[in-house]
């Protein structure tokens, strides 16, 4: 519940991603579009009697508002939208705060016409198809991981010395012993190891284990430049490298073009010794492997970076997942997009899984900033150069 006080540091602070300014409503259609994107999103406050400049106008008719907002959130909200509205009185005018939550049964759309809407900052847009995909996936509990992708085959798409190589590492026994010991077929096998579906490769059985995964996904790749200056419109690049394969060979890949693009210092070693790199081996691997395994694969986009004069880039598609914040992570909070996927990871990269990849990155070169851009769906490490 607000008080006087939080309510005018609220309404001083502008509209944004969690706060929506109304003079007047007049119409339940439209409030039911605002209560949309905000269930859609992370939930907010539309709050009535307040103009865009931020003045206290009031309320005039608080009955025909409050059966505006029974009529928008129970029946021009599809599913229903539990509300909670608080009244307050500021500076001898009324003003009414409707709290729309984040939603639990996403994704949400208005009645007529249906429209599919997402909070982008201040304002409201219409959700893209991979967004609306994204959010049904999600909604109905099943990952982007486990879905299986269409044309693939288990037996001509999967590199099977890797994954016999994989298998016995793990069991101690061959798949060939396995399968036989346990009256089991291979695509059973493969099924219960959770990397297909049927006879279809999912994205981990791709991504980890398949021949050529950029057949079927071919942007999920690393796009990494070396830039002369510090801006991405340059038109002149030093070395520029796309990265494809299995997860393992982009890291490796990925981790060699950076390493090899920065200078080494000696830093009080030997005239004869190779020297440390600018940035730590450390932070540069810790960053790669988060970006491999914790993008979002729901996303049809490269991983991006970016070797500037003054600073490393690595941007990877998907804003953290859920509630996580910066902040969070900095202090070891963790959410997995992608559980099964990190459970190969732990295996095959350098990869622990423990939630601790941000603090070992800020440990071992702590000029590092993170970006969380909700709004461009993106997760920006920035590791400054010295």
């Amino acid at each position: 519940m607000f008080t006087e006080e939080t309510v005018i540091a609220l309404i001083e602070k502008g509209e944004d991603a969690f706060t929506q300014f109304k003079v007047q409503v007049d119409r339940s259609d439209s409030l039911a579009r605002e209560m949309v994107a905000f269930a859609n999103s992370e939930g907010g406050n539309i709050i009535v009697g307040v103009a865009n400049d931020k003045s206290i106008v009031g309320v005039k008719d608080i009955g025909a508002l409050n059966q505006l907002i029974s009529n928008a959130s129970s029946q021009n909200c599809v599913p229903p939208i539990h509300t909670i509205t608080q009244n307050l009185i500021i500076n001898q005018k009324l003003i009414v705060i409707i709290f729309v939550p984040q939603g639990v049964q996403k994704p949400y759309h208005t009645s007529k016409p249906i429209e599919y809407l997402i909070k982008s900052g201040a304002d409201k847009r219409q959700m893209s198809t991979q967004e609306l995909q994204r959010m049904v996936l999600q909604s109905a509990g099943i990952s982007t991981e486990e879905l299986p992708i269409q044309n693939t085959d288990v037996e001509k798409d999967l590199n099977l010395p890797s994954l016999y190589l994989y298998f016995e590492k793990e069991h101690e026994e061959s798949i060939t012993q396995f399968t036989k010991n346990n009256n089991i077929d291979f695509v059973h096998l493969v099924n219960n190891l959770v990397i297909a579906d049927e006879n279809k490769l999912n994205l981990n059985g791709l991504l980890f284990f398949g021949k050529s995964p950029q057949r079927y996904r071919p942007l999920f790749v690393v796009k990494a430049v070396h830039f002369p200056g510090i801006d991405i419109a340059d038109t002149e690049y030093i070395s520029n490298s796309d990265f494809e394969g299995t997860l393992d060979i982009q890291f490796r890949n990925t981790k060699d073009f950076i390493l090899s693009n920065l200078p080494r210092k000696q830093n009080g070693q030997s005239f004869n010794s190779i020297g440390v790199p600018e940035i730590s081996e450390i932070a540069i691997e810790e960053a790669v492997i988060n970006a491999l395994v914790h993008r979002d694969y729901g996303i049809l986009s490269p991983i991006r970076v970016l070797i500037f004069q003054n600073r490393l880039e690595i941007i990877s598609p998907g804003h953290l997942v859920n509630h996580l914040t910066v902040d969070k992570i900095k202090l070891g909070g963790t959410n997995a997009r992608n559980p099964q996927m990190l459970r190969f990871a732990s295996r095959i990269l350098p990869y622990r899984g423990l939630g601790s990849g941000i603090l070992r990155i800020l440990k071992a070169h702590p000029k590092t900033d993170f970006i969380n851009d909700r709004e461009g769906q993106q997760f920006k490490v920035i590791m400054w150069r010295d």
